[in-house]
């Protein structure tokens, strides 16, 4: 990948010279980030073995574009001396002041995450990679949660922050899951549908559920307790209504509490004094 000057410049048209050479370095590191924080070396590897004009190698060579532009900014226009380091000038050319600079570096750290979450939602939707993707280090469908993806949990809740930000806080959404939900509907029921949710194939019943079940996830990680207990309620009141059609949760614990006969009440002996 970026083999040419001309093909970083097609990702970033302002590149000026007619050498590769300078970038090299930075496009190295820029690899090696990708397949540490991302991809993996296996994954990166078949990428780059693809016909150029895919959609992924696309996708990867404008991140690397990007990320080895990044950080080749700061080095750019600044070459050693027997004094030091000196700043690159000319008859025509005058360096950009420190907050230009400043605001390059920026604009590009927002293209960065922005190829990053590009990357990651075409990896997402696209099962013919699965296999490799599921290895990577930044593979970002979690596959124990019923909001799996960082744009369907947008869909349902708010979320500051990027896919990686969001795979992040994987513990966070357990933690959600295991103290607000799974005691509501139990733990068999619970499991059933994360199993289907992470295989694409969640039955017609459990599809009657899901929905508030998203709602409740999304609400309690906002911290929005009334619409996360008004969501999950809902889905008590289905279950209840019509077990037969839920097997994992007639089949739990909480049903069998839920259903046990009251104990009944002793009369207390009466005894005068």
């Amino acid at each position: 990948m970026l083999k040419t000057i001309e093909i970083m410049r097609g990702y970033i048209p302002t590149i000026a010279g007619g050498s590769i050479a300078k970038y090299e370095q930075a496009i190295a590191d820029a690899r090696s980030w990708i397949i540490a924080t991302l991809l993996g070396r296996e994954f990166m590897v078949e990428i780059e073995a693809m016909d150029s004009e895919s959609e992924l190698y696309r996708c990867t060579e404008r991140l690397l574009a990007y990320k080895a532009y990044r950080l080749a900014i700061p080095k750019l226009d600044l070459v050693e001396t027997a004094n030091g380091f000196a700043v690159v000038d000319d008859d025509k050319l005058v360096p950009a002041s420190r907050e230009r600079v400043a605001a390059l570096v920026s604009s590009f750290e927002a293209s960065i995450t922005q190829a990053v979450g590009e990357l990651l939602d075409y990896l997402e939707d696209t099962p013919a990679y699965r296999g490799l993707w599921s290895n990577a280090p930044a593979f970002t469908v979690m596959t124990d949660s019923f909001l799996p993806t960082l744009r369907e949990f947008r869909r349902y809740g708010s979320f500051v922050g990027n896919n990686l930000d969001f795979m992040a806080e994987r513990p966070v959404f357990q933690s959600v899951i295991l103290r607000y939900i799974e005691p509501r509907i139990s733990r068999e029921l619970t499991r059933a549908i994360l199993d289907e949710v992470a295989a694409d194939n969640v039955s017609e019943n459990h599809r009657r559920i899901l929905s508030d079940l998203k709602f409740a996830l999304a609400a309690f990680y906002n911290e929005r307790m009334e619409l996360g207990e008004q969501s999950i309620a809902r889905v008590r009141r289905m279950l209840e209504a019509d077990p037969d059609a839920f097997p994992a949760f007639k089949a739990s614990e909480l049903y069998a509490e839920i259903t046990s006969p009251a104990p009944e009440k002793k009369e207390q002996p009466f005894f005068v004094m």
